[in-house]
């Protein structure tokens, strides 16, 4: 089995498995990684499925934003390049694309069997738009899998700081993205930094305030409903598990059960340390005539 880079990559495969396997999945399975970034992810999903699933076909594609300026300059020729060598039977032009945030997605309507991203969704200021996108492109009972923080969250993962994420007004978070580095956190050196403490603390919570865009657990199933998909949590308990198979080192699961009391009492509590898994799913009801009434 293709080894992860990351514990998030090898859940993401585990959710895929698993869904595989419940839907009896044939043919050819198309994948989209939303904000694929260096491409790593989309490398280890091509990769693993083949090996798990021979008789299926696997399409995976990958689409960025160029406009967002959380990757750096250039990042997306780099990721070209590094599929295309290691993959060189596909044809990655095809398959990667790179658009302004405002672009519609270049692709067909109801296209995808899975769309999912890792570590995305809280820099995403439209939850709305985002979440009506995939609803557009997943076929009717595809699925959406999403890994990323909460506004729960205490650590601030991107700059390390508690609860930096929490504060609505500028000058209130950059005083204490200030007070927070001189208590250790944030990864502020006084003696070998180039940037003074009040540029460091100021560039931070400019950063927080344009990029970074943190959602509470309700907030997400509401924009999910909205834009006509269900959601749930419910393969986050087995996240946090995998951490600890991890640990032990213990061979990696990649069938997941679902154990719904577990779950809820998981997600209560790891919600503020460990990102969370959402789970979208575009449904119609079949037992029920549109405008029927009970």
């Amino acid at each position: 089995m293709q080894h992860p880079l990351s514990l998030t990559h090898q859940h993401l495969l585990s959710i895929i498995n698993t869904e595989i396997l419940k839907r009896k999945t044939g043919g050819t399975l198309r994948i989209l990684d939303a904000g694929c970034g260096n491409g790593e992810l989309i490398y280890y999903l091509s990769r693993s499925l083949e090996e798990l699933h021979p008789e299926i076909r696997t399409e995976v594609y990958g689409l960025d934003v160029s406009d967002h300026h959380v990757q750096k300059d250039g990042f997306f020729d780099l990721t070209k390049t590094m599929l295309s060598e290691r993959m060189p039977n596909i044809q990655w032009e095809s398959r990667l694309s790179l658009i302004g945030q405002a672009e519609p997605w270049p692709y067909e309507t109801a296209y995808f069997d899975c769309i999912l991203s890792n570590q995305v969704c809280e820099h995403i200021f439209d939850h709305v738009d985002f979440f009506k996108r995939i609803k557009r492109h997943l076929k009717v009972d595809g699925f959406s899998c999403h890994l990323f923080p909460l506004k729960n969250y205490i650590l601030e993962g991107h700059s390390r700081i508690p609860f930096a994420h929490r504060f609505k007004s500028f000058e209130t978070r950059k005083a204490f993205i200030k007070f927070m580095t001189r208590m250790g956190f944030g990864g502020f050196n006084s003696t070998e930094s180039k940037v003074s403490r009040d540029q460091f603390s100021e560039d931070w919570a400019i950063k927080l305030a344009l990029d970074c865009f943190y959602s509470s657990p309700a907030e997400l199933i509401n924009k999910s409903h909205c834009a006509g998909l269900v959601a749930s949590f419910k393969y986050t308990r087995c996240y946090y598990f995998s951490k600890i198979r991890s640990i032990l080192r213990r061979r990696p699961n990649y069938t997941l059960k679902e154990r719904w009391l577990a779950e809820w009492f998981c997600f209560l509590f790891f919600k503020y340390i460990a990102s969370i898994t959402l789970f979208l799913e575009n449904k119609v009801p079949t037992s029920i005539q549109q405008g029927e009434r009970h």
